[in-house]
């Protein structure tokens, strides 16, 4: 059941951001780890040399884990079909409503119906 409800969240998912089309995709999934479950929010790339900035789910109430936000100082920069994967140990799959992706072509916010 929570894999159709992640799949069914991944197809609600749509981005918006000034004119520019999004260069990024993103999907969710939760996994086990030795603190308990975690979201991990996918960012793959659409087209080559993405820079991925950074990444604020649910406007800041979903905190990333630390690691993720380390990975993210250093810009990480993906080429196509390349992934970025956010920890959030504070929210699961349900609760959210919207990513905010940045990188290096614009700020585009992802929203979950």
């Amino acid at each position: 059941m929570k894999l159709l409800r992640l799949a069914l969240i991944a197809l609600c998912v749509s981005g918006c951001s000034d004119d520019a089309e999004p260069d990024v995709e993103i999907s969710l999934r939760q996994r086990l780890s030795m603190f308990g479950p975690l979201l991990v929010v996918n960012v793959q790339a659409l087209n080559d040399e993405v820079v991925v900035k950074n990444l604020v789910v649910n406007r800041g109430s979903c905190k990333l884990m630390e690691v993720s936000i380390k990975d993210l100082k250093r810009k990480p920069k993906l080429k196509f079909a390349e992934s970025f994967q956010g920890d959030v140990s504070t929210c699961t799959a349900a609760d959210i409503k919207e990513i905010q992706v940045e990188t290096g072509k614009g700020t585009f916010d992802f929203t979950f119906g």
